[in-house]
């Protein structure tokens, strides 16, 4: 028993051992942060663009930090062809002096036991240098919004929002895309302006607070407001966030406002005569055009009381689309067995109530010929 209990102890030190020797084999030879220009490079979704106020001394920074098993560590700018040595290990840094509109795809790596470990998260980050500051390529953001929401180019325009606005964390997105279709279906000759107040940095994300107006052909009064929007460097400048007043989205569903005017009411009805004629203005007083507009005349004539038999006659006519604050016209014709003039007319627009609209209520007219 004492003999297999020495071999016993003897083989528990030998694994001990052994596991002790592959532990420090296994130490982590790796950069465990980097950061370009200041925003943390596991933030770079896309491009990174990096403003000229952003440099130090005009120079770019990259830095970050490693594992005390580092000897060395190394930066590319070109994707891997080419190596420099950045000063420190465990907290290093590498400067240089970018060229305006230079493309780069950054990597680091550290050096253990002379040989080198994988790339930094096994990434290489793009970036490019712009000559402009932060805030002059946040305004050209803004512009771009400007010109794709007047131009009615929803698809473009959404583009502008990064991904990240789109995740479940943000249930405001969905709002956002339905208010911006609304105003690019029921809106016409919009006008946006937006005036930027302040940016500011905080984490790699840029808070830009702006104030802005909208108008477009049906907006009863401009709309105009106070928002916050949060731009993402890594992201080639999107949108991530947007706080504050909505800025996008129409206030309430713009209606036509379908009516009939008596004195543009015209007619023609023969003493005897099998068929008659209405001619109807159709106009629309409201914020968007009225399709499918369905017409009906409904005419009695009243001659000499027991002299003729009454006649009456029915008459709809369907109109394809009545513009926004113009009008249609439209003949309607009515068969009889004969008519006895006068005859008394009633017009109704859209009878049935099929087309929501501001005024209900004069959408009928009534005319003696």
């Amino acid at each position: 028993m004492k003999k297999g209990t020495l071999v016993a102890l003897a083989l528990f030190s030998l694994m001990a051992i052994s596991g002790t020797s592959r532990g420090e084999k296994e130490t982590p030879c790796t950069i465990t942060e980097m950061y370009i220009a200041g925003v943390p490079a596991k933030e770079v979704r896309h491009t990174l663009v990096v403003p000229r106020d952003w440099l130090e001394g005009g120079k770019l920074i990259i830095e970050g930090e490693a594992s005390q098993a580092a000897e060395k560590i190394e930066v590319t700018l070109d994707g891997g062809k080419t190596w420099q040595t950045a000063q420190g290990t465990t907290s290093w840094y590498c400067s240089f002096q970018p060229l305006p509109g230079e493309k780069l795809k950054i990597g680091a790596r550290a050096w253990c036991g002379g040989k080198p470990a994988p790339l930094y998260r096994r990434k290489l980050y793009r970036a490019s240098f712009t000559g402009k500051t932060a805030k002059e390529i946040v305004v050209e953001k803004l512009r771009a919004m400007e010109l794709l929401y007047q131009g009615e180019n929803r698809l473009q325009f959404m583009k502008l929002f990064s991904k990240r606005l789109r995740s479940p964390l943000y249930s405001n997105y969905r709002d956002l895309e339905v208010q911006v279709r609304n105003d690019f279906q029921w809106g016409g000759a919009i006008q946006y302006r937006f005036y930027t107040d302040q940016v500011l940095r905080s984490n790699g994300i840029h808070m830009v607070q702006t104030h802005w107006n909208l108008t477009y052909l049906g907006l009863m009064e401009p709309k105009e407001g106070y928002t916050e929007f949060h731009f993402d460097p890594g992201d080639s400048w999107k949108v991530v966030d947007i706080r504050g007043d909505k800025p996008f989205g129409i206030i309430e569903e713009p209606k036509p406002d379908l009516y009939i005017v008596e004195d543009e009411i015209d007619g023609k009805f023969i003493a005897f005569a099998p068929v008659g004629m209405v001619l109807v203005v159709v106009h629309n007083g409201g914020r968007i055009a009225a399709r499918k507009v369905l017409v009906k005349v409904h005419c009695r004539d009243i001659g000499p009381v027991g002299a003729f038999p009454p006649s009456e006659a029915t008459a709809t006519a369907t109109i394809k689309v009545v513009p926004i604050n113009g009008v249609a016209v439209v003949n309607l014709l009515l068969q009889a067995p004969e008519w006895h003039p006068p005859v008394t007319c009633i017009i109704t627009v859209d009878p049935k109530n099929r087309i929501s609209e501001i005024d209900e209520s004069n959408n009928r007219a009534q005319k003696l010929f």
